[in-house]
């Protein structure tokens, strides 16, 4: 044989055996995954788009009222449903400082704009007053925080605990609602 057809068989067994190895080890994948929502009925639903690295603002007449941020989001259109991982919210106020929103994983009602976010959340406000609680729903249209977890809420200077909380973000005023206990701090 010619040195030609030895250098092109030596190219396509090359080719091959990458191909056959890439594929064995993952190397290469001709198939994508899809994040996938698993409904109420147990029905597993593609996502319509995803994003990575989300930052999303919602406009009003008078300005933004709150900045959302996600380091990934599902969106599921006809749900009218965005699923997110590692969230941050700034809720936006006129007159008060921003409250601020952070948790491991979230769901946002696109339509609406209600959010419940869970697993180590934290809201912070007033710049000196954390609120921990593992389950936060907020109500756009009223600006309303809830939830009927266990509550603990600490700045320098109190330990607040309980079960349930309300607040209304532009008035910045949260009420525990069942077996508060609080410890202060003098200085």
């Amino acid at each position: 044989m010619n040195l030609k057809w030895y250098i092109v068989l030596g190219i396509v067994l090359l080719t091959l055996a990458l191909t056959f190895a890439g594929r064995s080890y993952g190397l290469f994948s001709t198939k994508i995954e899809t994040p996938q929502h698993v409904t109420a009925d147990g029905m597993r639903e593609a996502a319509d788009m995803n994003i990575e690295d989300m930052y999303f603002i919602e406009q009003t007449n008078t300005g933004p009222t709150w900045q959302l941020q996600a380091h990934s989001a599902s969106f599921y259109d006809a749900r009218q449903l965005v699923l997110m991982h590692d969230v941050r919210a700034n809720l936006l106020s006129d007159t008060l400082h921003t409250v601020s929103v952070q948790a491991d994983f979230g769901q946002l009602d696109s339509a609406t704009g209600n959010m419940s976010v869970r697993g180590s959340v934290q809201l912070q406000y007033l710049h000196e007053y954390t609120i921990h609680t593992e389950v936060l729903h907020w109500q756009a249209a009223d600006r309303l925080l809830q939830t009927d977890r266990a509550v603990q809420v600490s700045s320098a200077f109190v330990q607040i605990a309980g079960v349930g909380l309300h607040g209304n973000a532009d008035q910045q005023n949260f009420v525990l609602r069942d077996a508060v206990h609080a410890s202060f701090t003098l200085q």
